[in-house]
Order: structure tokens, then C-alpha cells, then sequence
């Protein structure tokens, strides 16, 4: 027998490859179920922080708000409340433009890009 046959093949019935005539195939099932179950722990993870995020914004007394692509994808009810909105009105709909004077959006910009830049830790603003 020459060296590469001998490597790494372990024996049928032995170590972690099943016995029987189709090993190949078992092998795919046992991957795909822990697979699966290694998804669906994920999706509750995912899901237990959605639920905990939520629980802590919701009945937040400061607007919270979470842009992507100039839209928001969420909004407390108090931020909807501040800017005279329903939640269901700007998750997805609307974005910061539309939520501000038009005479305030340049320092607006300039604050969100500082922001996101890391050149300052927060923002605040005060609107009239």
C-alpha cells in the first residue's frame, strides 16, 4: 500500500464514519441536521437580542432611531412621537430628510457624517 492511501482514511465501522453501504450519504444527512440545528440556535439568538433590543428601546423616553441607506429601518415611539409620526409611518418610508427643516439638514449632515466617522461619540440635537 503506498503512502497516500493509508492517510486519513479512517475504517468503516470506526471513529466517527458510520458502518453500512452508504457512509457518504449518512455523513451528508448527520452534517446537514447539525447544520440546521446550528441555524436555528442561531435564529433564536438572533431573535432573544431583537426581543431584548425592543424591550430596552420601546419605553425609552429619548428618541432612538436606526438609519441604513438614508431610510429608517427603526424608530421607538418616541421618536416617532417628537416628530409628529406614527412608527409604521417611517420605518422603511422615511428617512432623517424627512424628518428635518430643510434650513437645518446641511449641520445635520455634518454632525451624522462626524458621527459616523467616530469623530465625536454622540450627537445631539435640539430643534425648534
Amino acid at each position: 500500500m503506498n503512502e497516500e492511501s493509508t492517510k486519513a482514511q479512517p475504517k468503516t465501522g470506526e471513529g466517527w464514519l458510520p458502518a453500512g453501504s452508504d457512509d457518504l450519504g449518512r455523513l451528508k444527512e448527520y452534517l446537514v441536521q447539525t447544520l440546521e440545528r446550528g441555524q436555528a440556535g442561531r435564529r433564536e439568538a438572533v431573535k432573544g437580542s431583537e426581543e431584548g433590543f425592543r424591550g430596552l428601546t420601546e419605553g425609552a423616553r429619548v428618541g432612538i432611531y436606526l438609519i441604513q441607506d438614508g431610510i429608517f429601518r427603526y424608530v421607538n415611539p418616541k421618536f416617532a412621537e417628537i416628530h409628529g409620526y406614527s412608527v409604521e409611518e417611517l420605518v422603511g418610508k422615511k428617512g432623517p430628510a424627512d424628518t428635518i427643516s430643510p434650513a437645518d439638514w446641511p449641520l445635520v449632515t455634518e454632525l451624522m457624517n462626524m458621527r459616523l466617522s467616530g469623530e465625536v461619540r454622540d450627537v445631539r440635537f435640539e430643534m425648534e
